[in-house]
């Protein structure tokens, strides 16, 4: 199951890399990657969840830069808004970053996603980034 999640990332980590990344996340990619499989053929788990944490780094520092992307993350923390902690401040977020959006604002939308992550209760924020992440491309 680690494995088949690792290789996911790897495989989204190639994408992100190859559309958006400089050659400095290219290079860094390649070593990520040929240090994951020693780690996979090595079998030690507890490293290959720090590859993999590395791995997500990777992809959101890639991902985070790029407008649609945050959008997209945007229009899905609106759809979770019942899961949030405050509700006004939620319904504040989201008028305000559909107005960002609409202005073409990237920082503003970024600061938006930010503070909605906040309202969402801690135990649920890196599945709500995972799955987002894992979907959108």
């Amino acid at each position: 199951m680690l494995i088949d999640e690792v290789e996911d990332w790897i495989r989204d980590a190639r994408k992100a890399v190859a559309e958006h990344g400089k050659v400095e996340e290219k290079q860094r990619l390649l070593e990520l990657e040929e240090q994951t499989r020693k780690v996979i053929n090595d079998g030690d788990i507890e490293l290959l969840r720090k590859k993999l944490d590395e791995l997500r780094r990777l992809y959101y520092g890639l991902m985070w830069q790029q407008p649609r992307w945050v959008n997209g993350f945007f229009y899905h923390l609106e759809t979770q808004k019942a899961m949030m902690t405050d509700a006004s401040r939620a319904a504040v977020l989201i008028s305000r970053g559909n107005r960002a959006i609409d202005a073409g604002d990237f920082e503003q939308v970024q600061a938006v996603v930010i503070e909605l992550l906040e309202l969402i209760p801690e135990d649920r924020r890196e599945e709500q980034r995972l799955a987002f992440g894992s979907t959108v491309q």
